[in-house]
């Protein structure tokens, strides 16, 4: 399926774009499972679910999900999970059941994964159906996302994974969900900002294959939100 590239002039517009796309499905009927992920990029958003405008969403209809974490405890400040609460969990009306964090408090990455892994089959059941309604995810310099960096391959039948990211990336041990489970989500959304980012956009829709990134695609959709920095064309 072909990625939809959308470009806006500046984040805080291309925010707005990701959170306009939340809305319609979250609108679209309960319950709606949302896929989220770490980074500075989709802070934009957070910070905008944690706004008057934010705070209007159904979230008794939402249960969230994210795409990766890093071993850190929870209250670290570069667990992913504590970066949402900070933003915009704590400030809006959704009930604790209704989250799904990566539980870190476990003895290694590896039991992390598996249990992970246990939450998301439980939730999702067969390995043929959706699974997540809507992922955002990001792209780095190297073409990751989630914590899938570039020369590693997880086991196909595998949900969620440790890994163990690259030395300029730390905390280098992390959990991830895997393309078995992100490509079954019904639509995914990649927020990219950034000069830097502009080269690597350009070989993810080129579909380079040494990108993780390129391997990532929705069961609907797969549409790419940019700012005019990273991308390859004046916004609209």
């Amino acid at each position: 399926m072909k990625r939809r590239l959308e470009t806006y002039e500046h984040l805080d517009a291309l925010s707005h774009a990701a959170l306009c796309m939340l809305r319609v499905k979250a609108d679209a009927g309960a319950p709606c499972s949302i896929c989220l992920s770490g980074g500075s990029t989709p802070e934009g958003l957070f910070s905008l679910l944690g706004s008057t405008e934010g705070r209007s969403l159904p979230w008794s209809d939402i249960r969230l999900f994210w795409a990766d974490e890093r071993f850190v405890p929870e209250d670290h400040p570069g667990n992913n999970f504590w970066a949402a609460r900070r933003l915009f969990v704590d400030r809006v009306p959704i009930s604790e059941a209704n989250l799904y964090p990566v539980n870190t408090s476990l003895d290694t990455p590896e039991a992390a994964a598996d249990d992970y892994e246990a939450i998301l089959r439980e939730c999702f059941g067969p390995a043929q159906g959706k699974t997540f309604d809507l992922a955002l995810l990001g792209i780095g310099e190297d073409g990751h996302t989630a914590s899938l960096f570039p020369g590693y391959a997880p086991a196909p039948d595998r949900w969620a994974v440790a890994v163990e990211g690259p030395a300029y990336r730390p905390p280098r041990e992390r959990i991830t969900l895997t393309p078995a489970v992100l490509n079954r989500a019904d639509t995914v959304v990649f927020m990219v900002a950034g000069a830097a980012k502009r080269e690597t956009l350009r070989r993810v829709l080129d579909n380079d294959p040494a990108l993780p990134a390129s391997h990532i695609r929705g069961l609907r959709e797969t549409v790419i939100l940019s700012d005019a920095t990273a991308a390859l064309h004046s916004p609209v």
